[in-house]
């Protein structure tokens, strides 16, 4: 450790830290994620996940909502940390690491526009992913299973539909996020009382019996 007349210096070498953000929607009955197109070496043209590197007196999570505007557009999108990579060689660029975020979006309720530095942003089904650069295949993956070990525990799921909802549409999300049938009774029962919706005095019509509209609690 050295003094100097700034304060403290410590003689370690020091990584470089970025973020990498996963938004994931129901995009066409599917789970789909947000890509750019690299427009810059290193993986000039390969698809990957929006992020960049932490300014000097940025927190990480501001450094990620940052960079997902500044990529994509899209912005107050709460951001849920799932993930911390530092493998040796992730990055040719250098020792980095990078902490992943999980963002969960209504597909038509943003409008993703590709940074200065992407040459194309576009939805990609899950089970369709490119390949990816970096180890973002890898982040991506764990972004999957972090959204399916949360979505009972934190008010992920009314994120990704429009306002106002019905039950069974809540219902077709849960199906579409965990990939297989969820049964409606136990289902229902633990959307309403998770707090994380609440009732309209609104309702469907059409010649069908109507069904109660729901909204989600705003934080």
């Amino acid at each position: 450790m050295s003094i100097h007349k700034h304060g403290y210096t410590y003689d370690y070498p020091r990584p470089a830290v970025t973020t990498d953000i996963v938004v994931l929607a129901i995009t066409e009955g599917k789970l789909g994620t947000l890509l750019i197109r690299r427009g810059e070496d290193p993986y000039r043209e390969a698809w990957a996940l929006p992020g960049g590197f932490l300014k000097e007196g940025e927190t990480i999570e501001a450094c990620a909502a940052r960079e997902l505007v500044e990529e994509t557009g899209v912005s107050h999108t709460p951001l849920h940390q799932f993930g911390i990579y530092s493998a040796a060689g992730r990055d040719p660029r250098g020792w980095v690491v990078s902490v992943g975020y999980l963002a969960c979006v209504h597909r038509h309720a943003i409008h993703p526009k590709a940074g200065s530095d992407a040459a194309a942003i576009g939805w990609h089904s899950v089970d369709a992913i490119p390949d990816l650069a970096f180890d973002h295949a890898t982040i991506l993956a764990d972004s999957l299973a972090a959204l399916r070990s949360r979505i009972h525990t934190e008010p992920l799921l009314p994120r990704m539909i429009s306002e106002p909802f019905t039950l069974a549409a809540l219902q077709d999300a849960m199906e579409v996020v965990v990939g297989a049938p969820v049964d409606k009774r136990n289902f229902r029962r633990e959307m309403l009382e998770s707090g994380w919706i609440v009732e309209t005095d609104q309702f469907t019509a059409g010649r069908h019996r109507p069904a109660r509209l729901y909204a989600r609690v705003q934080a």
